[in-house]
């Protein structure tokens, strides 16, 4: 059981076990009944097996994030880089030197406001607070932390960036505004709903004859680097049906600008090697959006073009769901779900075809 002994100079002073019973630890309040407490909770935690050596909180952030970092194995290459920008950036400057232990609430709550007044957008804070959660977060699973001071920290709301379609007369305008080499992936993405990793990693044995197009690799640059590998989520990897108009667009160009053989790759840069997007964004992408008068797109609002195609041809949620490789129903109807707003009325009516089916009128 936990001690508590008033001191020389006043204060009370906890004494306890650890949990082994091998070594002692203790802290010092200025008033009993703080130290009471303490003594109190100390041995509830202990109890409940949840207690965490106060000494191992004594590494500092950074020490810890060097430990840490190299473990971290699941994200993708181009997460891997913009959380480690955050971190050299954002995160280690201010919290770097000091241990983890002495990382409070409070002290997460004023950095987060210190961002917002630094003029940061709200998305930005939101990683931040992410990146910094997630560090501390590895350092609880380590035994090092008892809680993630960090979790319940508010921040800025973020207001969802407005997103971009385009009607089948603008695709085919942004198409004619590229060169021939690259007409077909425009075509591609805005029916089909690709991200640009997913077109610049599509291999040729990936599309059958029917157009049915396979997502299982993806290739992404990072700081001019190429990183291969394979969709973040099992719903990433999927099967998309093309139109005929797109697969025999997609069969011309495959005879004119892709790779040779099944694993060649089906859209290529111009000197025929892998597609890198800040080469396509600079010298076709960005050009072509002026002459079509079409400014200010992004390559990937050309995704959600093709949700509200879908949707407009009479897709349902799970449809879309299952075409964009979102894993959640929930994130589909919270990302598109304004674009289903005749279904109620449509449920309405069909109700009361159903009624009068039954031949019975209102008395």
């Amino acid at each position: 059981m936990a001690s508590i002994r008033k001191q020389p100079n006043a204060r009370w002073k906890v004494t306890y076990w650890t949990p082994d019973g091998l070594a002692q630890r203790s802290k010092t309040f200025d008033r009993k009944v703080d130290a009471e407490r303490f003594a109190a909770k100390v041995e509830t935690v202990k109890a409940d097996g949840d207690w965490v050596d106060p000494r191992r909180g004594r590494i500092t952030l950074g020490e810890w994030v060097e430990q840490w970092w190299p473990m971290i194995v699941h994200l993708s290459a181009s997460t891997r880089a913009t959380r480690r920008a955050i971190l050299d950036r954002h995160v280690l400057p201010k919290f770097g030197r000091v241990q983890l232990g002495r990382i409070t609430h409070t002290s997460v709550a004023s950095w987060v406001a210190d961002l917002h007044e630094s003029g940061l957008a709200p998305a930005t804070i939101e990683k931040c607070h992410q990146v910094l959660s997630g560090v501390l977060q590895g350092a609880v699973d380590a035994e090092i932390l008892s809680r993630n001071v960090a979790v319940k920290v508010v921040r800025p709301r973020v207001h969802q960036q407005e997103m971009r379609f385009l009607d089948a007369a603008q695709i085919a305008d942004l198409a004619a505004a590229h060169p021939e080499r690259y007409r077909a992936l425009v075509f591609t993405t805005a029916y089909g709903g690709f991200r640009f990793g997913e077109v610049a990693g599509l291999r040729r044995r990936r599309i059958d004859p029917s157009g049915r197009v396979r997502v299982e690799e993806t290739c992404v640059e990072v700081a001019g680097d190429l990183h291969w590998g394979v969709p973040k989520t099992d719903a990433g990897r999927r099967t998309v049906a093309l139109p005929s108009f797109v697969t025999a667009m997609l069969c011309e160009h495959q005879t004119r600008w892709s790779q040779p053989g099944p694993h060649g790759l089906v859209f290529t840069g111009a000197d025929g090697g892998p597609l890198r997007r800040s080469n396509y964004r600079n010298r076709i992408w960005l050009p072509a959006l002026k002459q079509a008068g079409l400014e200010g797109l992004r390559f990937h609002d050309l995704r959600h073009t093709a949700v509200a195609l879908w949707v407009r041809a009479g897709a349902n949620v799970l449809e879309v769901k299952r075409r964009a490789g979102h894993t959640r129903s929930t994130f589909t109807l919270d990302r598109y779900g304004h674009l289903f707003p005749d279904a109620d009325e449509g449920l309405a009516a069909r109700l009361d075809s159903m009624y009068g089916e039954n031949g019975d009128s209102p008395s």
